[in-house]
């Protein structure tokens, strides 16, 4: 087998592998923005929160980048090397970005009500959050410990926020069961 041959071969496995990714976060968008949609009809006095979404656009701009790479590539290839490897690779790197910009896109938004909260395409009750603990690193991502034996980890401005409604739900509750008690 030529060198050229296991090129292709390698770069088809690369392309096919890189639109699954991208196809999978369109699976989980799709997901999410039907469920977003019943989850406020539900829900009328949720709220919608975004953090740092500017990142999801860097990564479209990226991606864009490297479809006109594909294009216009040629103009920047050193002498000598073969333009189609290139341009199979940018169209990897562009699939990769766009796959990468929507799960930034859905990872970064929240959408809170009074007894819950809707992320990433499912729905959670503050009920069922039995903790949460702040991961220490260079991500600090807060995970959260459900009721079911699931733990969820967010970003850490998105976790942050969820702990700030999950307390204030708890403080409610236990005003609720305060003046129940006073009866």
């Amino acid at each position: 087998m030529s060198n050229a041959v296991l090129q292709v071969i390698i770069m088809i496995i690369v392309i096919l592998y890189c639109a699954y990714m991208l196809y999978s976060s369109l699976r989980l968008y799709k997901k999410d923005k039907s469920g977003t949609a019943e989850y406020l009809t539900v829900h009328p006095d949720a709220k919608r929160e975004s953090y740092s979404l500017w990142q999801a656009w860097m990564l479209v701009g990226m991606a864009v980048l490297c479809f006109v790479l594909v294009f216009f590539g040629q103009l920047i290839t050193p002498e000598g090397q073969q333009v189609w490897i290139y341009q199979l690779t940018y169209v990897a790197l562009g699939l990769v970005f766009l796959g990468l910009s929507l799960d930034v896109w859905l990872h970064r938004r929240l959408i809170l009500s009074s007894d819950g909260f809707f992320y990433a395409g499912e729905i959670f009750r503050f009920r069922a959050i039995l903790g949460m603990d702040q991961k220490r690193g260079i991500f600090k991502n807060v995970k959260l410990h459900l009721a079911n034996g699931q733990e969820l980890e967010m970003t850490n401005r998105v976790g942050m926020a969820v702990r700030e409604e999950w307390l204030s739900w708890k403080e409610k509750k236990k005003e609720k069961r305060k003046n129940r008690r006073s009866r």
